[in-house]
């Protein structure tokens, strides 16, 4: 129907914001989150064309077209069907400024550094200034400037403390909560914080990490004070939790717990809410019943770790762990020596492909029962039932099928299964 020619190419494409409806209105397991519609624009022989994507459906973290396309510019949301107020996502006054971006945008393939990344995106930050610069519609400006707060995120990293991506950051943090927008206050000052705890950990020195690590943990802290229902609040409580817990401070734990129970109670529904359900669950796991069951990696078939009669290490694992080869080496060899006599492993695979951990699995000799499920290490329900915050995590369970450990290690397994399988 647009009649293109083999020159055409891509531009852009363009979406309002998604429309949600909660699980418990229609009794579904997650929320239905959905786009009505979205704009793609095309050059063609020194033209523009749109077509429109038709609705996008998420499943999991994946984005499903439930519609054909069809030609021309979908309407704005809210915009209702054979009135004049459709038209163009994107304003005419800032099309030249979008095309100049999106020019921009293709010279970042294959960049690694981050002094490459820092300067790709410092060039895209001042094309975003003066998009926001000739945008005169608050409504319309939000998108663009969160584009740019990132942009601006990303430039400061490979920059010093104190730079100026960072003061700007800061500028529209200040900005937007004296005028009371709390959307473009909060995601601001997360990328805020974030960043400069980025240079921060980037330039540090070894006298000055306890301090960098308390200002973190206190910026944190201060964020989810100020922004308890942000959209960025889980993910600033969840940081915050693991922070306390990686602390090592005497009461790292009890820190740590509190904000999980925070994330808990505030945002239960949110995949960061449900990792500190599961998180406190393992902080009150030894002495109760091993719960985990997942689908066997490369067959489906579920699977229970807890294995009465028998002594069950379950070892979190990913592709990418570092001790994953020395680690495997010591299970192998602890299941050749102690399997007879009642050993087993049961492994919790938490990479997003199953065949990456099938290859890594086999390349290494990871031994045990492999259990994987989608989602990675932010989204699999494997990660969330006791709440693992990073891979390598080991839980043991004795012969009773109750958790004796909620805190192993590999290195140090032996002495604690000689007494777990000595016959009684």
């Amino acid at each position: 129907a647009l009649k293109l020619s083999d020159k055409a190419r891509w531009l852009h494409v363009e979406y309002g914001v998604p429309s949600t409806r909660p699980a418990d209105a229609f009794n579904g397991r997650e929320d239905y989150t959905a786009y009505r519609n979205g704009t793609v624009l095309v050059e063609d022989g020194g033209k523009g064309v749109a077509l429109q994507t038709g609705e996008l459906v998420q499943i999991g973290r994946t984005w499903k077209l439930v519609d054909g396309p069809a030609a021309g510019a979908a309407p704005p949301p809210g915009a209702v069907a054979g009135t004049d107020n459709g038209g163009a996502v994107v304003p005419d006054e800032i099309r030249a400024l979008v095309e100049e971006l999106n020019k921009h945008d293709r010279t970042g393939a294959g960049l690694s550094s981050v002094a490459e990344i820092a300067k790709f995106n410092a060039v895209r930050a001042d094309i975003l200034e003066r998009i926001n610069a000739k945008l005169q519609n608050e409504a319309q400006k939000e998108t663009w400037i969160k584009m740019l707060l990132d942009s601006h995120a990303a430039a400061a990293e490979g920059d010093k403390p104190g730079n100026k991506h960072l003061a700007r950051i800061k500028q529209f943090a200040d900005v937007y909560a004296k005028a009371g927008n709390q959307t473009v206050a909060s995601y601001a000052a997360f990328r805020l914080l974030y960043a400069e705890n980025a240079v921060a950990m980037a330039n540090v020195k070894d006298t000055e990490l306890g301090a960098v690590q308390e200002r973190w943990r206190t910026s944190l802290e201060e964020f989810v004070k100020a922004y308890p229902q942000s959209a960025d609040a889980p993910d600033a409580l969840s940081r915050l939790a693991m922070a306390h817990e990686h602390s090592g401070a005497k009461d790292a734990e009890a820190k740590a717990r509190a904000a999980f129970d925070q994330l808990a109670k505030n945002h239960a529904n949110t995949p960061q809410g449900l990792k500190a359900i599961g998180a406190l669950r393992r902080y009150d796991a030894e002495g109760k019943p091993l719960e985990l069951v997942g689908p066997v990696l490369g067959g489906g078939q579920p699977f229970n770790a807890a294995q009465p009669g028998k002594v069950v290490v379950v070892y979190y694992w990913a592709s990418w762990t570092q001790s994953l080869p020395d680690d495997a080496k010591k299970l192998a060899a602890l299941v050749k020596e102690y399997g007879p006599k009642g050993l087993a492993v049961v492994t919790a695979n938490l990479d997003l492909d199953p065949k990456v951990a099938a290859e890594a699995a086999k390349n290494v000799g990871l031994p045990g029962t492999h259990l994987f499920a989608d989602g990675g290490l932010d989204r699999s329900p494997l990660a969330a039932t006791y709440g693992v915050l990073a891979p390598p995590h080991v839980l043991v369970a004795g012969k009773d099928g109750k958790v004796t450990n909620r805190n192993a290690h590999v290195g140090t397994l032996e002495e604690e299964l000689k007494k777990l399988l000595a016959d009684k």
